[in-house]
């Protein structure tokens, strides 16, 4: 249980540095890797993600450092194979399926 809450409190802190809790996704928002990436993809999204951020730091984007923080944290917790199959299974809990998404739209057309 203690775990659980600890890939869920990460989770949140990530999302936060997004700015869109509780919809940010390690996946396709903080690392823009799929779900079914291996642990390979999952370590050159990192690289390629921390990349883009350094040179919007350095650019002067102050969000980039915050968002930085967020994409080590979403490496962190997604290389740890435990850790990764408890926020997979957290996340098929909480993302919306495709009809509650186009119900969601729909209420708001």
């Amino acid at each position: 249980m203690e775990h659980r809450n600890s890939v869920r409190s990460t989770v949140k802190n990530i999302q936060i540095a997004y700015g869109s809790p509780p919809n940010a996704d390690l996946y396709d928002d903080v690392l823009q890797c799929s779900s079914k990436a291996s642990p390979r993809t999952v370590q050159q999204s990192f690289f390629n993600r921390r990349n883009e951020l350094f040179t919007q730091i350095n650019a002067g984007f102050h969000d980039a450092e915050t968002k930085m923080d967020a994409v080590v944290m979403a490496f962190r917790l997604l290389e740890n194979p435990d850790q990764r199959n408890e926020y997979d299974l957290w996340r098929a809990e909480t993302t919306p399926t495709v009809t509650e998404q186009q119900q969601q739209q729909q209420q708001h057309h």
